[in-house]
């Protein structure tokens, strides 16, 4: 299914059964059990939000070390899901169809029912249909972030404990909070396969992605302007770059790679690895250069230096979290324009000028200084985020 239609039918049909749940179903209570044996966290969109998840569920596996944590998600996130150490069982929904989403949808609702789920933890910030399951689950302490902003929210009514989402606070601290903690973030180690391909690895690889999910295109930079990165790398620091994306994204990879005047130093590995391999390529790479997308928060968490590229998104809530990061933001009047208010849709109103205005020839400088400190600075945070010329 597209994501519009999903959007759409949550939007719509999800409200409704949401609000008929709220009168029929049992009303969501304060557990007074202070050690929760089963724990189920819900996170359904994204790669890069499921990897920001990981600090709470660090901090649950401390606080409850004894308990079972279920993870709800997209079958499409399982691969990464089963990297996550502290994830015991995965329930997966489908997204294929209509009828594959109906059901999966059913038989979870029935799996997480035998399991005596004793409270939820829901991370999605707008969706019905996570309230929905959290309610049908039976779990008598739900947990969820609600938006009092909207006046339709109606998921509040599903939770025992609402949580206001702190648009000043990074995305990870927000999940944090969820579990009435504010501590430290700290990221687990995946659990990694072999790099793809038998690859060779150079002194200086970079993973290099210039994609961003379907969820929003709009977040790529330039592809001219990547181009220009990209020859700065090879010519100045002799680096290798590395190019990975999706099947679907391909053709708009494969049209980059033959667009290089030096791509004998590049490796095209779009769509030839599985998450676990990207995980174990990543993890092997100095440096990752990306749009605001899942490798930059798999980067994150792996402790790798980043070069990031916002604009429809704010990096104060979705920037990297590794020690070495350099991220390139406008901060336009119109930014950001893809906020939890909106569903996370762009509603570009300004020709995606955020991402069109971050021009090589003004961050040149800066990426030359941040990636010669590199070789040196392994014991030094640095924490740049370079405002080009934005108001």
């Amino acid at each position: 299914m597209k994501i519009s239609f999903m959007k759409f039918l949550d939007e719509y049909v999800g409200r409704l059964i949401a609000s008929a749940l709220t009168v029929f179903s049992r009303t969501a209570r304060n557990n007074d059990e202070k050690n929760p044996r089963q724990i189920l966290v819900i996170k359904f969109w994204g790669i890069g939000s499921v990897t920001l998840s990981i600090p709470l569920l660090v901090h649950l596996k401390k606080k409850y070390p004894g308990s079972t944590v279920h993870y709800l998600t997209l079958e499409n996130n399982s691969a990464l899901c089963k990297m996550i150490g502290e994830i015991d069982c995965i329930h997966a929904v489908s997204t294929e169809t209509p009828l594959s989403f109906f059901s999966t949808f059913i038989k979870i609702i029935f799996e997480l029912r035998r399991e005596h789920i004793d409270v939820v933890f829901d991370l999605e910030f707008f969706t019905n249909i996570s309230s929905i399951i959290s309610a049908l689950s039976g779990a008598p302490e739900r947990i969820g972030f609600v938006n009092r902003s909207r006046a339709m929210d109606v998921r509040k009514r599903l939770y025992s404990r609402q949580v206001e989402f702190c648009d000043d606070k990074h995305t990870a601290e927000n999940f944090l909070r969820l579990a009435d903690t504010e501590g430290s973030l700290q990221f687990s180690s995946f659990r990694f396969g072999e790099a793809p391909g038998e690859i060779s690895l150079y002194p200086f690889s970079v993973l290099f992605n210039i994609n961003a999910s379907p969820l929003a295109y709009e977040r790529r930079w330039e592809r001219e302007e990547f181009c220009q990165l990209a020859e700065f790398l090879i010519e100045e620091f002799n680096a290798h770059l590395y190019l990975t994306g999706t099947n679907e994204e391909r053709t708009y990879v494969q049209e980059f790679f033959k667009s290089l005047h030096r791509n004998d130093a590049v490796t095209n590995l779009c769509g030839e690895s599985d998450v676990q391999q990207f995980v174990s390529l990543i993890s092997r790479c100095q440096l990752v250069v990306t749009n605001d997308s899942g490798p930059l928060h798999l980067a994150s968490a792996l402790n790798i230096p980043t070069i990031a590229f916002f604009g429809p998104e704010t990096p104060l809530r979705y920037g990297s979290l590794a020690d070495l990061h350099l991220t390139f933001y406008k901060n336009l009047w119109c930014s950001p324009c893809m906020t939890i208010s909106n569903l996370k849709t762009v509603n570009c109103i300004n020709d995606r000028q955020c991402m069109k205005q971050i021009r090589f020839s003004e961050i040149k400088e800066a990426v030359n200084n941040f990636v010669r400190s590199l070789p040196n600075a392994s014991q030094e945070t640095i924490e740049n985020t370079i405002s080009v010329g934005g108001t």
